[in-house]
């Protein structure tokens, strides 16, 4: 008898599941995942890296007695063992396995994409009248209106509620014609009306900050590196039909059998 997958009164054969992964595009994420379980089995984790993740205490040893510390914790947290071993010592690999393979390119990544990361304090009114936009601009820039009382008065979006104060944000993040405005000008600098969207902006400039390589962008270019290459990894496995075939039930059976349990080691 085939294996096969019941879901209510369907049951699904192994190569209609892959049919159905595929069509609704569910394959290749689910092929990263298999070809990471495969590296993972390469990644060691050790008492003290267990013990330091679930604890917070970087630097710590691992007590004498580990399993007693484990089976309390997964108790206080109504765990089971099998959730941990399955789910949180995979996850720590998995962030083990961006140090381990990334940490090395974190500086030049950086410095190649330095500008993804400066950041901006603005301050914006987005009105969808265009003269009254215009009228607005020239009263702040020639007139020296309050930008903060007119925000509160006229802007459509929720900076209303600040004033217009928006930030801090990646530069980046916002609309190229903004970017480039922030970019060739000067802190305090009134820009506008911009057509973004449906609505048109009108800008100050109050502050730019320049990238650092802090802890939360090395956690953030770790995050991006990792993906892009398991995204790689996958398609790669995908493209080589000597590595991606459709077999019988005794040999998934096999297959299957052969999936990495995640242990600390």
């Amino acid at each position: 008898m085939s294996t096969c997958l019941k879901i209510g009164n369907l049951a699904l054969t192994g190569t209609q599941v892959v049919s159905a992964l595929a069509r609704y595009q569910l394959l290749e994420p689910f092929i990263e995942q298999i070809f990471l379980d495969s590296v993972l089995q390469t990644v060691p984790l050790t008492e003290e890296d267990v013990f330091r993740a679930l604890t917070g205490r970087a630097g710590a040893n691992a007590p004498v007695d580990f399993e007693a510390f484990v089976a309390e914790w997964l108790q206080q947290r109504q765990l089971s063992k099998t959730y941990l071993e399955g789910v949180i010592y995979r996850q720590l690999r998995i962030e083990k396995l961006k140090r381990l393979r990334f940490e090395q390119h974190l500086q030049s990544e950086f410095l190649r994409r330095k500008s993804e990361f400066d950041q901006v304090e603005f301050s914006l009114i987005q009105l969808s009248n265009l003269s009254l936009a215009q009228e607005l601009f020239f009263r702040i820039r020639d007139d020296q209106a309050e930008f903060g009382a007119l925000a509160q008065k006229y802007s459509q979006g929720m900076e209303r509620q600040t004033q217009g104060w928006v930030g801090p944000v990646k530069l980046q993040q916002l609309p190229q014609s903004i970017v480039q405005a922030f970019v060739q000008g000067r802190v305090g600098g009134v820009y506008g009306p911009f057509a973004i969207d449906t609505h048109f902006w009108i800008v100050r400039l109050e502050q730019m900050y320049q990238a650092r390589l802090t802890e939360s962008v090395r956690s953030e270019l770790r995050d991006q590196l990792f993906s892009k290459w398991l995204k790689m990894s996958a398609r790669s496995v995908m493209q080589d039909t000597a590595k991606l075939q459709i077999v019988g039930a005794q040999t998934d059976v096999k297959a299957s059998a052969a999936l990495p349990e995640q242990k600390a080691s």
